[in-house]
């Protein structure tokens, strides 16, 4: 599969110092009526939700302490650290 997203806009490097946070907000409001569309449209995305919806009815919901540390900002290692204490499925 192959897509394109499309972005107008200067694009700044971040550091610890400077996040740029309301800027990574700007750009992802460019770019999520763009991936909705491309999942309300394309055949296979559709049926992968589709199976990932039902599939969820059947997986326990996450307790409260469990959400919290997926709530955290993520460490040096990156989301794996808190994908694998919740026992999650990371895919990098």
């Amino acid at each position: 599969m192959e897509f394109r997203l499309l972005y107008s806009g200067e694009l700044h490097a971040s550091s610890t110092s400077s996040p740029r946070v309301e800027e990574k907000h700007k750009i992802r409001e460019q770019l999520h009526p763009q991936l909705k569309r491309l999942w309300q449209t394309h055949k296979g995305l559709m049926e992968l939700a589709a199976h990932h919806a039902s599939a969820a009815e059947y997986q326990h919901p996450l307790t409260p302490e469990q959400i919290a540390l997926a709530s955290q900002p993520i460490g040096p290692y990156g989301a794996t650290e808190w994908h694998r204490e919740l026992g999650l499925r990371y895919f990098a």
